[in-house]
């Protein structure tokens, strides 16, 4: 049970304002998906291939690309539930790093509402 404590420590210790530096935070990732991805070895070339790139990720936003394929893989073989669960906990180990993406606003305020179909007719509607 030590090695599931040591890692909630750096899942926490991860999430902290300025802990460690971010390449430090990547590395961090970095282990913690190859960890995960070595309990499911059930595909060995698809699983060399992964750690390969997991690896070589240079950044965040290449990391945080990787973890559908790490899904998949922690799904074949432990199910969608517990993939789901692994998947969250690495998520938030993100917190922070990601470059969000700044849009001008193209649209009106209101216009990008959207509209879900309504289902027979609405009370007050005309026909």
């Amino acid at each position: 049970m030590p090695k599931a404590r040591a890692a909630g420590r750096s899942w926490l210790q991860a999430l902290l304002p300025g802990f460690g530096s971010v390449r430090g935070r990547i590395a961090s990732i970095q282990k913690s998906m190859l960890v995960e991805l070595g309990q499911v070895a059930s595909l060995p070339l698809h699983e060399d291939a992964l750690a390969r790139q997991i690896v070589q990720a240079e950044d965040a936003e290449t990391l945080w690309a990787l973890r559908f394929a790490l899904a998949e893989a922690i799904g074949s073989v432990r199910g969608d539930v517990v993939a789901r669960q692994k998947m969250t906990e690495i998520s938030f180990m993100f917190a922070g790093l990601l470059r969000r993406r700044v849009e001008a606003p193209t649209a009106l305020s209101g216009e990008n509402v959207v509209r879900l179909p309504s289902r027979g007719p609405q009370p007050g509607a005309r026909s």
